[in-house]
């Protein structure tokens, strides 16, 4: 015989206790094939006194429209993600007070959060914008409040507190067949609305990807990378020193702060100018949550931002763009050792700052043994957000929280300059800071397959000859939730959000400063995934130093961590996150499921066996939600307006003399139910049932086995769909269910055969708790077993087995020097060493000798075979009723 073997679970579902808000799409993506750059990104427009007023409406520019980009126009009905990248207000003392303030003397930090790093899903009622003119969107009131965020302008910080809008698919299922990114973050198009305080206004946009599958997600062994795609790194520049005045502008080597020569006029800075003088001192700092800086690394060019006409920030950030001092996340940039005179000053250079993650960035290194190098970016975790939020910081209350990595996303800040003079033009921009990570956020119902998500720090470049180097980016931010894992396998999943390494400097008797290492990022997984995933978070090492300078640090380890459940991701106004949400919920909570089983899932002809149907609103309760079936079941008539269907089993498939039909907690299937499976028919009816919000109501029934075979029941997707009523005008949606529901009896001919597998050894664990990863030794067992009620034929039982696409056969010694292991017992069978022949066809004949020709080749020390993609194994003898054989092989996941 071949073996097929079907293998099912059925867990009952699980709604959260709160109820659901749906978005509403006028038309749903199907069964997508994703790569490349999948969402739109829009710049929010500050408008008003203090950014949004009582209502909630955004007004967005273009969207950004980059070369790998498809932006889409917003729609009502349509789920945004709306994110607040920069909003943070430091201190701009210039001293070991700057960034935190009060009686902190690190020279690092924030003062006041401002909603930095909050984010949320919301549903569009009602839109405007465009891709290529941008309007206004209006959001579900209820959900959407305007103190959530704190997006400008306000009065000395207007372009610091950005914000943007991106628009996600809805998406029933997808499946990856290429990497998955999105367009660096970057600063957008600038709005000018004349006599108006935005004026000049940066609206930064990209650096994240952010998907809601309300079916399944298959990474399908692909990749989502952001790596680098965060905050930018602080741009390197010649500069050749200050000759001081006696001003309070004058340059030195102890500064936290200055501002960069003609930004305008400060008791910090000179008088103003073009910008573009290179009689000056130090490094920029990084790019961050409190701001950018005027001259920024974007990818690999120095870009400038050009005259900031903003109140108080004409550099980018309050004080000054220059200097050791870290302004929240970013890391500082390098405070030259001899920053005069005017003709040989900042000749002694000392690294930038690392840029921090979820923790701190590493200081650069200093010149020769001493100096004043760049400040290592401060962490931004959960406490120190909360902390600044209680204390009023972000001027909303002290009970508007940020709770859990799972609440609050940011990216990895840029890593400071390092300070350079030797270098000229366009070469300085080596000593420049490196891009911190990206953020990646996912929702989806179920998740599957092989894949790697990386959020990485970008690495700091080798320094200009002679000058110091730039700190590394800080490792950004993913966060993953499933719904329900039941009926997928489980993934194997490799998360990376590290930082960066730091610059190195080179050329002989160079003894100019190297740049910290970006601090380690954060990754969240739902509790369901924690098990698939495996998640790397270290802090990117210093660079090294070609002389005799020292100091530069490493960045330290990021945090890893799991959370409750799909519903705890987006914003929260209580310490419990997802009990007081106001987020949207993802497409996998509003859509009906509806699941079938056997049990047990193999039965002999004339058997037993029971039929489980089951359908679930998740839902909670703020629509109607009438259900009905189209396709796979038959709709019936019904006045009631509730669920009336008629399923129809597959051929072989009869209720049995006595159905002993059950509906189990009547409390969750409505009343006036009618429910039957007549004996002998091969159907099951019910009408007049409902379903409430948030529950599960279920039928069993006793079935009986007629026939022989795999036998598969589906209702298919998008057979069943939930009514869905968006509150805005008569406009009124159908959301179906994503994933199809499937049950299969198989009937085998008088052989029953079960396989199963387990994890021996990975190359992280070896044997000790091993995980399904690349790498992994996983051994298979098929056991089967006579049940004809005879004995089999002489030389009948043959077997064959397809490898699993992510794994290659193992050809080495797996017992007693043969690749298999065979367990006659008291079967009568015999399986020597020539019994297993293999075969490098998709498709080969179990009876046809010439496809199973190939001679295994694996060597080395995995002794793997990846062109093997069949075995067969050809038993001798008689096999005895009742009896059972076993055999078993080990497969290398790939």
């Amino acid at each position: 015989m071949k073996l097929r073997l079907a293998l099912l679970a059925t867990v009952a579902f699980s709604a959260p206790a709160i109820a659901n808000v749906c978005a509403a799409p006028t038309s749903r993506v199907n069964n997508t094939t994703a790569s490349g750059i999948l969402n739109s990104y829009y710049p929010v427009v500050p408008s008003g006194a203090n950014g949004w007023s009582t209502v909630p409406d955004i007004t967005v520019g273009p969207a950004l429209n980059c070369a790998e980009c498809n932006p889409r126009n917003i729609v009502a009905g349509d789920m945004v993600l709306v994110i607040q990248p920069q909003a943070a207000v430091i201190t701009q003392t210039n001293g070991s007070g700057y960034g935190q303030g009060g009686s902190h003397t690190t020279g690092r930090g924030l003062d006041t959060r401002g909603s930095i790093a909050r984010f949320g899903f919301y549903r569009v009622t009602a839109s405007s914008a465009t891709a290529a003119a941008g309007g206004s969107i209006t959001l579900r009131n209820g959900e959407f409040q305007p103190v959530d965020f704190n997006i400008g302008p306000g009065v000395t910080q207007d372009r610091l507190k950005s914000g943007q809008v991106i628009l996600l698919d809805q998406v029933a299922n997808m499946r990856l067949t290429g990497t998955v990114t999105a367009p660096p973050f970057q600063n957008g198009p600038a709005f000018v609305s004349p006599g108006s305080s935005t004026s000049g206004q940066l609206q930064p946009v990209g650096g994240i990807v952010v998907l809601d599958v309300a079916g399944t997600l298959d990474f399908n062994g692909q990749t989502i990378d952001v790596n680098g795609k965060g905050f930018r790194g602080g741009g390197g520049r010649q500069f050749t020193g200050f000759s001081n005045t006696g001003n309070s502008w004058d340059v030195a080597n102890s500064n936290y702060v200055r501002y960069s020569p003609g930004s305008g006029t400060n008791v910090n800075n000179r008088t103003p100018g073009d910008g573009t003088s290179v009689a000056y001192a130090h490094g920029f700092k990084g790019e961050g949550i409190a701001g950018t800086p005027r001259f920024v690394n974007t990818a690999g060019v120095v870009s400038d931002n050009g005259a900031l006409a903003n109140t108080g920030t004409p550099d980018g950030y309050n004080g000054g763009a220059l200097g050791r001092g870290a302004p929240g996340n970013a890391g500082g940039g390098g405070t030259d050792n001899a920053p005069t005179p005017a003709s040989t000053g900042n000749s002694q250079n000392t690294g930038g700052g690392g840029g921090a993650g979820y923790s701190q960035g590493g200081s650069g290194g200093n010149f020769n043994g001493s100096g004043n190098p760049g400040i290592g970016g401060f962490g931004i975790t959960p406490a120190v957000v909360s902390a600044l939020n209680t204390a009023g910081g972000n001027n909303n209350g002290a009970t508007n929280h940020v709770d859990g990595t799972q609440q609050m996303a940011s990216f990895g800040g840029g890593g400071g300059a390092g300070s350079a003079n030797d270098a000229v033009g366009n070469a300085a921009w080596a000593a420049s800071g490196a891009a911190g990570g990206g953020i990646v956020i996912i929702r989806a119902n179920a998740i599957t397959g092989t894949g790697t998500v990386t959020a990485n720090g970008a690495n700091a470049t080798t320094g200009p000859t002679g000058d110091a180097a730039g700190g590394g980016g800080g490792g950004g931010w993913i966060i993953m939730a499933s719904n329900d894992q039941s009926q997928v396998t489980a993934p194997s999943l490799s998360l990376q959000a590290r930082g960066g390494n730091g610059g190195s400097t080179t050329g002989v008797g160079n003894n100019s400063g190297p740049g910290g290492g970006g601090g380690g990022g954060a990754t969240a997984v739902s509790a369901n995934l924690a098990g698939a995933a495996s998640s790397s978070v270290s802090g990117g090492a210093a660079g090294t130093a070609a002389g005799t300078s020292t100091g530069a640090t490493a960045g330290t380890a990021g945090n890893s961590a799991s959370f409750g459940a799909l519903y705890h991701v987006g914003v929260g106004i209580s310490s419990q996150p997802g009990a007081s949400s106001r987020s949207v919920s993802s497409g996998a909570e509003c859509v009906p499921y509806i699941k079938k089983s056997y049990s047990p899932y193999m039965a002999a002809s004339g058997t037993t066996r029971t039929f489980t149907f089951s359908v679930s609103n998740p839902n909670g309760g703020t629509y109607p939600k009438p259900f009905g079936f189209i396709g796979g079941a038959s709709m019936a008539s019904d006045p009631s307006n509730n669920i009336s269907l008629v399923d129809t089993y597959p051929a072989g498939v009869v209720n049995a003399a006595v159905p002993n039909l059950a509906n189990n907690g009547s409390s969750n299937c409505g009343t006036n139910i009618a429910a039957v499976a007549d004996p002998g028919t091969n159907q099951f009816t019910v009408r007049g049932l409902t379903v409430p919000g948030g529950s599960t109501c279920t039928f069993t029934m006793d079935v009986v086995a007629t026939g022989s075979g795999i036998l598969t029941n589906t209702i298919a997707q998008d057979a069943a769909y939930m009514r869905i009523d968006p509150n805005v005008g008569s406009q009124s949606v159908q959301s179906q269910n994503a994933t199809p529901a499937v049950a299969s009896l198989t009937f085998p001919a008088g052989l029953a055969a079960q396989k199963t597998s387990v994890v021996f050894s990975d190359p992280v664990n070896d044997t000790t708790n091993p995980k399904r990863i690349p790498g992994a030794a996983v051994d298979y067992t098929i056991t089967i077993t006579n049940n004809a009620g005879a004995t089999v034929d002489n030389n009948t039982v043959i077997l064959s087995d397809a490898l699993p696409a992510e794994a290659d056969f193992f050809a080495g010694n797996y017992a007693g020097g043969n690749t298999f292991e065979f367990t006659a017992n008291s079967s009568g069978l015999t399986c020597s060493a020539s019994c297993i022949s293999y075969s490098t066809m998709a498709s080969p004949s179990v009876s046809n000798d010439a496809h199973w020709t190939h001679v295994p080749a694996g060597v080395g020390p995995t002794f793997a075979d990846p062109a093997i993609r069949h075995i067969r194994f050809k038993t001798l003898g008689s096999m005895v009723d009742g009896s059972s054989i076993t055999l078993k092989y080990r497969t290398l996941v790939k």
